[in-house]
């Protein structure tokens, strides 16, 4: 668990930080749930810094998108379809949603961007098994480990 650090407890939540290696930064996670379930934060984190880069692509080609339909009816941001990671400039710190494990103890990768073409909702990558399930605005009132989110939604952009 090398990988997290400064975890402490906050209002029944256990928060900490971790170097995020996209971003080559320090940023912060956050267990959803009261629980001390941290072995699976560790878990995550680590799972995030060591997604493939065509998983990370498809997630930056997903908020390019959804940052093209927040700006729609105005000039759209010019982001390379070359250089989809472009957009990660414009998306500010992201911070990571640890979620309570399901049976398969599977990791789960929820990050939360404050994102400047959306100041209201942020934006949300939900990314399990190698594949973006979701991106779009962050509504963290959603079960994350659901399938609805895969293709149902109509502001899901992946």
């Amino acid at each position: 668990m090398e990988a997290i650090q400064n975890v402490h407890e906050k209002w029944g939540r256990l928060e900490g930080e971790f170097f995020f290696e996209l971003h080559r930064q320090v940023i912060s996670f956050v267990c959803l749930e009261e629980g001390h379930y941290l072995a699976f934060a560790a878990r995550c984190v680590n799972y995030l810094n060591s997604l493939p880069d065509l998983v990370i692509d498809d997630a930056c080609e997903a908020s390019i998108r959804y940052c093209n339909f927040c700006y729609s009816g105005e000039p759209e941001l010019q982001v390379s379809p070359d250089h989809p990671r472009d957009i990660l400039s414009l998306s500010g710190s992201p911070r990571l949603w640890v979620p309570q494990p399901q049976s398969d103890n599977q990791p789960i990768a929820v990050l939360e961007w404050n994102c400047e073409w959306e100041v209201e909702h942020g934006m949300l990558w939900i990314i399990r098994e190698d594949q973006v399930f979701f991106v779009g605005p962050a509504n963290l009132g959603e079960s994350l480990w659901g399938d609805f989110f895969f293709g149902e939604d109509e502001f899901n952009y992946a």
